[in-house]
C-alpha cells in the first residue's frame, strides 16, 4: 500500500509541477512580464533576420510594387492628407479631393488608393510625418506590423487559456517570422491580416463566452475599411471558425443554438460592414467593374506535380520556392512541423487543432479553394495568415507537453518527422540545403532535451532515498509501527517529493527553453538563407535610398521641372523656380506627356499627367479602348504608352514626348531647344545606378483634353473596322451605341 500511495503522490507532484510550469502569473504583472519578454525576443530575432538589409544599405522597399505602388502611394497620401488639413485650418471647409488626372487618364483617388493606404491604420499617421522622414516611417511601420502580429497571436492564445509563457512565445515567433510574412513584406499590407485576424477571433470568443459583440463589430469595421481584399478572406475564415466553435460548444442536440449564433454573427458582421461602407462600398463597386474580374478562367482540378513534390519542403522552409507562384509560402520550420506531428500522437487531446490542420491543409492542396479565397480572380493562397495562426497555436500547445510526454509519443513524432524528411530526400531531391539546416536544428533540440530527461531521471533516483518506491514503502511501514516517529517520517517524505517537484519543474522549463531557442535559430537560419548576399539575391530585391531617389526622379521630375518651369527635389518640393517652359509660356492649363518607358506612378508625386498607369484596380473603359485599338501593354492594369501612335496621342491630349534620342520619336513631334533634363547629379558616388536623361519634343498637331465633333460612328461599323481604320475613324467622329438623332452626321467609312 505504501508503494501505491507514493506513486499517487509522485503523480500529484508531477501534475503540480507541470501546472506551475504552464501557468503565467495571474494579473497584469504576469502579462506585463510576458510582453516584455516577447518584446526583447522579437527585437533580437528581427535584428538577426533583417541585419542583411543594414549591411547592404537596403530599405524595406521592394523593387517593383514596393516602390511604385506602396511607397509612392504612401507619399502621395501623406501630401493629400496634409492638404486637406491645411485647407480645413485656413478656411474651415472640410474638402476631400476624390479625383485626379495625375493617375493614367484620370482615376478616382479613394477607390484606387484604398487598396494600399487609405483606410490602413498603419498609413493614417503618415499625414503628420514630415516628408523627409517618410522613408524611415515606411520602414518602421513594417516592423510595427511584425511586432503587433505577435501581440495579437499572444492575446488570442491567452484568450484560449494557453498560459504557458514559453510555449506561447515559441508559437508567436513561428507566427510572426514564417515564409509568408518574409515574402509578403514586399507588400506591407499583406501583413495586416496577421494583426487583425487573431483579434477578430477573440471577438468571436468574447461573444461565445460573455455575449459581448463589441470587439467583433469593431474588428469587422477595421478590416473592411483597411483592405477589402483581405477582408473577404478573413470573412470566410471567420465564418468557418465561428461555425466550428459554435458546433463544438453546443453540439447537434442544440442545433437551434448554433443557428442563433450564426444569425447573431451575420447581424453583427453586417453592422460592422455598414459602419465601414463610406469607403468599403465604393471600393466594392469599383472592384466589381474591374476588367480583371470579367475574364472567364479555367481552374484546374489539381496543382502541377511540382507543387505536391515540394509541399513538405516548403512547409519546413522556403528553400525550394516552388510554391511561391501560388503564394503558398509556409516556411514554419522543422520545430513547428515536429510540434504538429507530436500533437497527432496525443490521443483524445487537441481534437480541434488537429481537425483544423487537416481541413486547412486540404484547402491548400486544392486549386479551387485558392481560387475562391482569392476573390475568384486566380488560384492563390494568400489566406496563409489563417494557416499560420493554426500552426503557431499548435506549436504553443505542443511545447509545454513535450517534456511530459512518454517515450512512445516522442518516438512516434520523431519517426513521422524522419519519414517526412525521407520523402523530401527521395522524391525528386526536393530536400533543400535550407531545410537540412532546419532539420539539424530540430535534431539538436531533441538531443539536448533527451539529455535533460536522462539527467532529470538520474537526479530523481538519487534524491534523498525517499524517491525510491522501496524506501518510501519502508518509511510508511516504519511510521505505522512507531507512531512517535510518524511526523518526522512524513515530513521527510514530503521534503523528498518537493525536491523532485522542483527538479522536475526545472527540467520542464529547460526543455521548453530549448525548443524556443530552436525556433529562434530556425528563424535566423531562414533569414540567412533568404537575405544573406552569399546565399541568395533576396536582399537585392529591395532598394537603397539612393536607388529610390534616382528612380523617382525620372520622367515625372523632368516634366514638372521643364514644362512647368520648376525644379523639384526627390520629395516633390519646389527648390528653385526657373524660366517657364513651353507649357507655361504658351499658357496651356493642362497637358499630357509620354515617353518610351515612363516610370510607374511618379506622375502623382510631381503633379503631372501622362499615359502611364499601374494600380491594382483599373478602369474598364480604358481597358476596352486599348483592346479595341490593339495596345501592347504588360498587364490589363498596367499600361505605359499608346504605342507612340500619333493618332491615339492626339485623342488622349498628349502634347509632349520625352526622349534622349530622336530615334523613335512619333510623327509630328518637334524638338524644343534648350529643354533637357538629367538626374546624374543625384547620388553621383553611386555610378552603378541607371540614370535618366531626356529632351522635350512637342506635338505640332496636339488637341486639347476635351474636343467636340459633329460626326458619329455606329458601334457596328466601328467593330467591323481593322485597327488602322479605327484609329482614323476616331479622329473624325465619336463612337455611339445608338443613333443620337438631330443634326449630327453619321460617318460611313
Amino acid at each position: 500500500m505504501g508503494s501505491i500511495s507514493n506513486r499517487e503522490n509522485e503523480t500529484e507532484y508531477r501534475e503540480s509541477a507541470q501546472g506551475s510550469a504552464e501557468q503565467t502569473s495571474y494579473g497584469w504583472k504576469g502579462y506585463l512580464a510576458y510582453f516584455a519578454g516577447y518584446t526583447g525576443l522579437f527585437c533580437l530575432t528581427a535584428a538577426a533576420v533583417f541585419v542583411w538589409f543594414y549591411l547592404t544599405k537596403r530599405r524595406f522597399v521592394w523593387t517593383t510594387d514596393g516602390v511604385n505602388q506602396h511607397y509612392y502611394g504612401l507619399v502621395y497620401f501623406s501630401r493629400w492628407g496634409k492638404e486637406v488639413i491645411r485647407q480645413f485650418r485656413e478656411t474651415g471647409i472640410f474638402r476631400l479631393p476624390t479625383f485626379s488626372l495625375r493617375m493614367g487618364y484620370g482615376e478616382d483617388l479613394l477607390t484606387t488608393l484604398a487598396y494600399y493606404v487609405i483606410g490602413d491604420p498603419f498609413s493614417l499617421p503618415a499625414v503628420f510625418v514630415p516628408e523627409r522622414y517618410m522613408l524611415a516611417y515606411h520602414d518602421i511601420m513594417l516592423l510595427v506590423r511584425f511586432y503587433l502580429a505577435g501581440i495579437s497571436f499572444s492575446a488570442y492564445n491567452f484568450c484560449m487559456d494557453r498560459k504557458n509563457r514559453i510555449g506561447v512565445l515559441a508559437g508567436a515567433l513561428v507566427y510572426v517570422f514564417n515564409g509568408f510574412t518574409l515574402a509578403g513584406m514586399r507588400h506591407h499590407y499583406f501583413l495586416n491580416p496577421f494583426v487583425f485576424f487573431p483579434l477578430l477571433l477573440i471577438g468571436c470568443e468574447r461573444y461565445f463566452r460573455k455575449k459581448r459583440p463589441g470587439l467583433f463589430i469593431f474588428m469587422v469595421f477595421l478590416t473592411a475599411v483597411s483592405n477589402f481584399y483581405f477582408f473577404y478572406m478573413m470573412v470566410i475564415m471567420t465564418v468557418l471558425y465561428a461555425a466550428w466553435r459554435s458546433f463544438r460548444l453546443h453540439g447537434l442536440r442544440r442545433l437551434g443554438r448554433v443557428i442563433l449564433d450564426g444569425i447573431a454573427f451575420v447581424c453583427y458582421g453586417l453592422l460592422g460592414t455598414l459602419l465601414s461602407s463610406v469607403l468599403f462600398l465604393p471600393v466594392i463597386l469599383r472592384f466589381l467593374q474591374d476588367p480583371r474580374t470579367a475574364y472567364d478562367k479555367q481552374i484546374r482540378l489539381l496543382w502541377p506535380a511540382k507543387y505536391y513534390m515540394n509541399f513538405i519542403d516548403s512547409f519546413l522552409t522556403n528553400g525550394s520556392r516552388a510554391l511561391g507562384e501560388y503564394w503558398t509560402y509556409m516556411g514554419f520550420g522543422a520545430v513547428a512541423a515536429f510540434c504538429v506531428l507530436f500533437l497527432f500522437t496525443q490521443r483524445k487531446k487537441h481534437f480541434d487543432l488537429k481537425a483544423g490542420f487537416v481541413g486547412l491543409t486540404a484547402l491548400l492542396l486544392i486549386p479551387a479553394a485558392g481560387y475562391v479565397l482569392n476573390g475568384f480572380s486566380y488560384p492563390a493562397n494568400r489566406w496563409m495568415f489563417a494557416y499560420a495562426l493554426l500552426i503557431g497555436t499548435m506549436t504553443a500547445a505542443a511545447v509545454p507537453e513535450i517534456g511530459e510526454a512518454g517515450g512512445r509519443s516522442i518516438a512516434a513524432a520523431v519517426t513521422l518527422t524522419a519519414a517526412l524528411v525521407a520523402v523530401c530526400i527521395g522524391w525528386n531531391y526536393t530536400f533543400s540545403r535550407e531545410t537540412a539546416q532546419a532539420v539539424a536544428i530540430l535534431l539538436f533540440g531533441l538531443a539536448a532535451a533527451l539529455l535533460c530527461r536522462i539527467a532529470e531521471k538520474e537526479n530523481a533516483a538519487d534524491s534523498a532515498g525517499i524517491a525510491s518506491p522501496g524506501a518510501s514503502s519502508a518509511a510508511s511501514d516504519s511510521a505505522a509501527a512507531d507512531p512517535s516517529a510518524s511526523p518526522d517520517t512524513f515530513s521527510l517524505e514530503k521534503k523528498g517529493w518537493t525536491e523532485i517537484s522542483v527538479r522536475h519543474k526545472k527540467y520542464l522549463l529547460r526543455v521548453q527553453a530549448l525548443f524556443l531557442a530552436c525556433v529562434i535559430l530556425t528563424i535566423v537560419s531562414a533569414g540567412y538563407f533568404g537575405f544573406a548576399p552569399s546565399r541568395s539575391n533576396g536582399v537585392y530585391e529591395y532598394l537603397s535610398r539612393a536607388q529610390i531617389e534616382v528612380q523617382t526622379a525620372k520622367d515625372g521630375a523632368a516634366a514638372a521641372g521643364l514644362l512647368d518651369g520648376r525644379k523639384m527635389n526627390i520629395d516633390g518640393n519646389i527648390v528653385e523656380t526657373g524660366t517657364p517652359g513651353a507649357a507655361a509660356s504658351q499658357g496651356i492649363p493642362f497637358y499630357r506627356y509620354t515617353t518610351f518607358d515612363p516610370e510607374n506612378n511618379t506622375s502623382i508625386l510631381y503633379g503631372v499627367s501622362n499615359t502611364q498607369y499601374y494600380w491594382s484596380l483599373s478602369n474598364p473603359d480604358v481597358a476596352q479602348f486599348q483592346t479595341e485599338t490593339g495596345m501592347l501593354n504588360k498587364m490589363i492594369h498596367q499600361y505605359d504608352t499608346l504605342d507612340d501612335r500619333t493618332a491615339l496621342n492626339e485623342i488622349a491630349g498628349v502634347r509632349y514626348f520625352l526622349s534622349d534620342t530622336a530615334t523613335g520619336v512619333p510623327f509630328g513631334y518637334e524638338k524644343l531647344e534648350g529643354l533637357s533634363y538629367s538626374n546624374k547629379d543625384l547620388w553621383p558616388e553611386n555610378d552603378s545606378i541607371k540614370r535618366y536623361s531626356c529632351e522635350v519634343y512637342e506635338n505640332q498637331y496636339a488637341l486639347p483634353l476635351g474636343f467636340t465633333s459633329v460626326n458619329w460612328i455606329s458601334r457596328d461599323d466601328y467593330e467591323a473596322m481593322d485597327i488602322p481604320q479605327r484609329q482614323q475613324a476616331l479622329l473624325q467622329g465619336i463612337v455611339l451605341e445608338q443613333d443620337p438623332g438631330g443634326d449630327l452626321h453619321r460617318l460611313d467609312l
